[in-house]
C-alpha cells in the first residue's frame, strides 16, 4: 500500500537558534541535531504555525554535546512546523520534506 503523499521537493536542512516558524502545510521531519555551548538545550516541535499547535517532540541533549536524532519513519506534522528553543546558544539542525496530496485516491496502488 502506498502512502497518500508524495514529497513535494527533495529534502531540505534548516539551521535555527531561535524559536522560528519552519514550514506551512505538512511537513514529515526525518532528521534533528541539537548543540548548546552554555545551557542544557531543549527544543520542542509543535504540529502548527506557532506554539499553540500540538506538542509533538520535546529533544534534549548535555551542554557542549551534540546529538542527532534520526526519525526512521519521520515525524509527521499536519499543520506546519513550529519549534521553539530555550536559549540563543541553542543550536538545530533540522531535516525535512515538504509533503503534497496528488489527486486521486492513490492509497489503492
Amino acid at each position: 500500500m502506498r502512502s497518500k503523499y508524495d514529497f513535494a521537493e527533495p529534502p531540505r536542512t534548516i539551521e535555527v537558534n531561535a524559536s522560528a516558524k519552519i514550514a506551512v502545510g505538512k511537513v514529515l521531519v526525518v532528521g534533528v541535531s541539537i548543540y548548546s555551548t552554555s545551557v542544557v538545550p531543549l527544543a520542542i516541535m509543535y504540529d502548527g504555525n506557532d506554539a499553540s499547535g500540538r506538542r509533538l517532540k520535546s529533544l534534549g541533549a548535555l551542554t557542549n554535546l551534540s546529538m542527532q536524532f534520526t526519525m526512521e519513519h519521520g515525524v509527521f506534522f499536519e499543520h506546519g512546523l513550529f519549534i521553539t528553543v530555550d536559549a540563543a546558544t541553542t543550536f538545530l539542525s533540522i531535516s525535512y520534506y515538504t509533503l503534497f496530496e496528488p489527486e486521486g485516491d492513490r492509497t489503492k496502488e
